[in-house]
């Protein structure tokens, strides 16, 4: 059985394989809040927003292919290890989110492909 902070899978894409290539994982969270909004009546109406995480994972290199291919218009499941549930060990377990996310890709001076980010926003 593999290791639960080893868990690195997108969309059922196992990225597991680049932490080896550099693959860095960030962890932020997007602040939550509340607004009063007017309804066109004039009632107020309290509107919250939810803190949310959002998580990048950034690499050198070319993208993997299945990355490229996949819609982004959709949510996806993203697996990492959860940096605010350490097990017994020490070692973070894998936390699941459902999130809407965007792949980047940088270029270098050629215009190749130097490296890429898939920013992740929780659903």
């Amino acid at each position: 059985m593999s290791d639960p902070s080893s868990q690195i899978t997108f969309a059922l894409i196992d990225l597991s394989g680049f932490a080896t290539l550099g693959l860095r994982i960030g962890y932020d969270k997007v602040a939550g809040g509340a607004s009063v909004l007017r309804m066109a009546n004039g009632d107020a109406v309290r509107q919250e927003f939810w803190a949310k995480n959002l998580i990048t994972l950034t690499c050198t290199g070319v993208a993997p292919s299945g990355l490229k291919a996949l819609d982004y218009d959709q949510t996806f499941t993203l697996t990492v290890p959860d940096p605010d549930d350490p097990s017994a060990t020490g070692l973070p377990q894998a936390a699941s989110y459902t999130v809407y996310a965007t792949l980047r890709e940088e270029h270098d001076i050629n215009g190749a492909v130097s490296a890429w980010t898939l920013v992740c926003e929780e659903a």
